[in-house]
């Protein structure tokens, strides 16, 4: 995909959005079919300065880190979380 849903571009080469995919393509569950989901998307919608800044934070973190690594980082928190 050519973007990650927050407006950053990631592969321009790549062969679409991630809007069209998930909205476009004729794919079994697509949110076109979704009353809510489509009515929300095809009003203009505005990103936030906090999701933005979510994003990149997630972003910087893949670099860091891969998501091998990340899960089992997640899966050591919540096992940490229990034991109290």
């Amino acid at each position: 995909m050519q973007d990650d849903g927050y407006g950053n571009v990631l592969n321009p080469d790549a062969v679409t959005t991630r809007h069209d995919i998930f909205y476009n393509w004729p794919l079994q569950g697509n949110l076109n079919d979704h009353p809510i989901c489509s009515e929300k998307f095809n009003q203009k919608q505005e990103i936030s300065k906090e999701s933005k800044k979510k994003a990149r934070g997630w972003h910087e973190m893949f670099g860091i880190m891969s998501r091998s690594e990340l899960e089992l980082e997640l899966i050591q928190k919540i096992v940490d979380d229990l034991r109290v």
